[in-house]
């Protein structure tokens, strides 16, 4: 019988895989490439879950949608925290992918599945009760206790939600994610077809409204979670680790790791979504159109940033894999090269926003609505400065996941915090409020904040790549 250390794993590597040779430039651009794109669509994808979320909702009429909204934003805010420990699973697989320590993968992933499902206890306490400190800070009462019954529904959405997404960043850290985009899309059907039945009382099934989408969120998640898992157990490449083989016993070692890669990711994640959130509540302070016009450009930058999000953690798979077996030149190329096609894909984005602002803006608003008139006009000026700031989105983005790469999340999360928090909050207030630029003012302020945390990220990762390049050099 073959032992069960995890000494007998002979994964078949690709060739694009950690630990073979350099790849040419055009090579590793094309590997690059090839990953970062089903991990996008499948961004895209979870995306598309959500806005199919909101948009049922509005056929319940504007209180459910409200609740509804309300109730999923702060569903949200322990999902990515958790989405950020689960990250810290990518680049510590990757590295020991480069490094061949095939061993090291089983206990790196079943201490990542373990760890999100331990943050999910706490966080569980704090959905449960979400609609008491939905109130406690100043919601309305009859909103809070709409959002109260989805929550409750919604709540085992959140373990097998950050499972899943340990699962996806193992298998994208082998250059297989196509998996996990075909699961995604499958749950996207499964979604909306429960919350058509539940929501509605369709196909026999009774009328529960918000509670039913809840329902709908946790069985949409669990498919989600069960199917990767499964292909996991019984893919040839990866039925070999036996994932649950010694599941008990959990090293410490890695588990501080984790926490030690994933905290600050959970906590940058929050840093940038929390700036958005903040500016949705300062263009609520100036009047409802402007609330309305933010709310598209926030849907507009949303999918927009789907894109780079996968060009990041194709970079950080990558880097880590080029790190884990000692290629420093390559983390370097593979960085610059990173980002470069980061550029490109953002100034494609943005000259499709510029120019496809009108056919945005037709896609939300009826253009032959004198209701709605007054709100072409704003929600096209917001959509011009998204269009500037794709630039700044993306290349901050990309540097992150390429950092990543390299286990470095500490000062990124502090250069977060100081970009988002510091300048971006402080920009948007004073241009939007003292100078009176309103909505354009806060988008401007939120551009500033990107670009500084753009600038200091790509800094940090050109000079650390210089200090390697320099100790690794042979003394003349």
């Amino acid at each position: 019988m073959a032992p069960d250390d995890g000494t007998d794993i002979t994964v078949a590597h690709s060739r694009t895989l950690a630990g073979t040779p350099a790849l040419s430039l055009r090579n590793e651009a094309r590997a690059l490439v090839a990953l970062a794109i089903p991990l996008s669509l499948a961004f895209l994808a979870q995306m598309a879950i959500h806005v199919t979320d909101v948009v049922m909702m509005g056929w319940l009429g504007p209180d459910d949608l409200a609740a509804g909204s309300l109730a999923s934003n702060y569903n949200a805010l322990f999902f990515f925290f958790g989405t950020g420990v689960g990250t810290a699973v990518a680049p510590m697989i990757a590295h020991a992918l480069g490094a061949r320590r095939l061993r090291d993968i089983r206990p790196i992933t079943q201490c990542g599945i373990i760890l999100v499902l331990a943050l999910s206890l706490p966080f569980g306490v704090g959905i449960w009760w979400g609609a008491d400190v939905l109130h406690l800070i100043g919601q309305d009462p009859e909103n809070a206790r709409r959002a109260e019954g989805y929550l409750r529904a919604a709540i085992w959405a959140l373990p097998t939600a950050m499972v899943f997404v340990v699962l996806r960043n193992f298998v994208a850290a082998h250059n297989r994610p196509r998996s996990a985009l075909v699961v995604v899309v499958l749950a996207i059907v499964i979604n909306a077809a429960a919350n058509y039945a539940l929501m509605f009382g369709n196909w026999g099934a009774p009328r529960l409204e918000l509670v039913g989408a809840g329902i709908a969120t946790s069985a949409s998640n669990g498919f989600m979670a069960v199917a990767l898992l499964a292909f996991v157990l019984i893919d040839r490449r990866f039925r070999r680790y036996r994932l649950f083989v010694r599941i008990t016993q959990i090293s410490g070692n890695i588990v501080r790791e984790m926490l030690r890669i994933g905290v600050p990711i959970g906590f940058t994640i929050l840093a940038e979504m929390g700036l958005f959130m903040v500016t949705t509540l300062l263009a609520g302070l100036i009047d409802t159109m402007t609330l309305a016009a933010h709310a598209i450009a926030m849907q507009t930058t949303g999918v927009a940033f789907m894109i780079p999000f996968g060009l990041a953690q194709a970079a950080s798979v990558r880097i880590g894999h080029a790190a884990g077996s000692g290629r420093h030149d390559d983390v370097r190329r593979i960085g610059w090269l990173a980002l470069g096609i980061g550029v490109v894909t953002s100034l494609s984005a943005a000259v499709l926003i510029w120019f496809g602002a009108p056919l945005i803006v037709d896609g939300f608003l009826d253009l032959d609505d004198p209701v709605t008139a007054p709100l072409v006009p704003l929600t096209l000026s917001f959509l011009a400065v998204i269009a500037l700031l794709q630039i700044f989105d993306t290349s901050q983005a990309v540097a992150a996941g390429v950092l990543r790469g390299l286990k470095d999340t500490r000062v990124p999360m502090i250069y977060a915090l100081v970009g988002y928090w510091v300048v971006g909050l402080a920009a948007s207030i004073l241009l939007g409020f003292v100078a009176g630029w309103d909505g354009v003012g806060i988008w401007i302020g939120t551009a500033i904040g990107l670009a500084v945390v753009s600038v200091l990220l790509v800094g940090r990762f050109y000079r650390m790549t210089t200090q390697r390049a320099a100790t690794a050099a042979p003394a003349i």
